[in-house]
C-alpha cells in the first residue's frame, strides 16, 4: 500500500514533524484528493501553540479533546485521486478545492445547509486530520469546488478566509440603506474581505485599524486598483454598515464554529469607534483617535 506523509502535530507548543502512514482507502461516498496546496492559517498556529492569547493574561484553550499526533491545515486545494463506490469515478483526475467546515451530516443546522454551526462537526485541520500532508480524506464528494480557471494557491485560501469574508459581506448586500461601509481590521480576512466588498457594492468603503503598515497597504496602487486610491486619514465619519474582522471579534462571538468569524459583533477596538446597539450591524461613528483609511 503506498504511503502517506504528513507534517503532525505530536506536542503543542513544538515544531511539526513528519509522520507517515499508510494512505486511507475512500469508502462510501468518501474521497481521497492529492494535495497540492495547502496555506496556513492562524488559527493553525494557535492549535500548535495550545491556546490563543487574548489579551490581559487570558488564553483560549486550544488543546481540548483533540489527540495526537494531528494533522493541521484546512485551506485545501488538490487533485482527486482516488473515490469510494458511492461517489462518482468521473471525479478521478479533476482538481479541486476542499470545503473544509464539515458537519455531522444529521443535526438541524447540517439540515438547514449550515454546517460549519453543527455542534459535532468534522472541520479538516481542526477535528480531523487535514490538509499538511500528500493526501486527505474528504467525507464526501460534495466538499469538492471546481475552482477553474482560478490559481491553486488562491483557491486554497479561499476555503478560509474567502469564506469568511464573504459570508459577512453577503449579508448586507440586501439591506436598505446602504450609505457607508466600514471595514474593521486589515489582517489576511480583512483584505480578502475588502477585495470582495469592492466588486459587491457601489458606495465608497473605509476600512480602520491600528497598523499603519496595513492602513498604507490598501492605498498603494500596486497592489489595489485605482479605485482603492485614498489618502490616510483620521474621521469623524458616518458608516451605517460594519463589519468587524478583527481576531477579537472572532474570539468574543467564539462557539467553536467558523460563522463565528461571520460576525459583525463590535470588538473593543470596534466599540471605541460605534454605538453598540443591540440589533444594529452598524452606526459606527470614528473617534478621533481611530486612525483610518478612505478608500473611494
Amino acid at each position: 500500500m503506498a504511503l502517506m506523509r504528513r507534517q503532525s502535530l505530536v506536542k503543542f507548543d513544538a515544531p511539526l514533524c513528519e509522520t507517515i502512514v499508510d494512505t486511507p482507502k475512500p469508502n462510501g461516498a468518501e474521497v481521497l484528493v492529492r494535495i497540492e496546496r495547502c496555506g496556513l492559517c492562524h488559527s493553525d498556529l494557535h492549535i500548535q501553540d495550545g491556546y490563543a492569547d487574548l489579551g490581559g493574561g487570558k488564553k483560549l484553550d486550544t488543546t481540548r479533546g483533540m489527540v495526537l499526533p494531528f494533522t493541521l491545515g484546512h485551506e485545501i486545494a488538490g487533485v482527486v485521486e482516488e473515490v469510494g463506490p458511492d461517489a462518482s469515478k468521473a471525479l478521478i483526475g479533476t482538481k479541486r478545492a476542499v470545503f473544509p467546515w464539515i458537519g455531522c451530516g444529521q443535526c438541524r443546522d447540517c439540515a438547514n445547509g449550515d454546517e460549519n454551526l453543527c455542534v459535532k462537526q468534522r472541520f479538516l485541520g481542526v477535528s480531523i486530520d487535514g490538509g499538511f500532508a500528500t493526501h486527505v480524506l474528504v467525507p464526501d464528494a460534495k466538499y469538492l469546488l471546481d475552482y477553474d480557471p482560478l490559481p491553486v494557491n488562491q483557491a486554497a485560501t479561499l476555503m478560509c478566509s474567502g469564506v469568511t469574508a464573504y459570508g459577512a459581506l453577503k449579508r448586507l448586500v440586501d439591506r436598505p440603506r446602504q450609505r457607508n461601509l466600514l471595514l474593521i481590521g486589515l489582517g489576511g480576512v480583512g483584505m480578502m474581505g475588502l477585495s470582495f466588498a469592492q466588486a459587491m457594492f457601489k458606495q465608497n468603503i473605509t476600512v480602520a485599524d491600528l497598523n499603519p503598515a496595513a492602513r498604507e497597504t490598501v492605498i498603494t496602487p500596486r497592489i489595489w486598483s485605482s479605485r482603492c486610491i485614498g489618502t490616510v486619514r483620521t474621521l469623524r465619519y458616518p458608516a451605517n454598515l460594519a463589519i468587524d474582522f478583527t481576531p477579537a471579534a472572532y474570539i468574543a462571538s467564539s462557539s467553536a464554529s467558523t460563522s463565528a468569524m461571520f460576525t459583525t459583533v463590535p470588538s473593543r477596538t470596534a466599540r471605541e469607534a460605534a454605538d453598540p446597539s443591540p440589533g444594529r450591524i452598524g452606526n459606527a461613528r470614528f473617534d478621533a483617535s481611530m486612525p483610518c483609511a478612505l478608500t473611494p
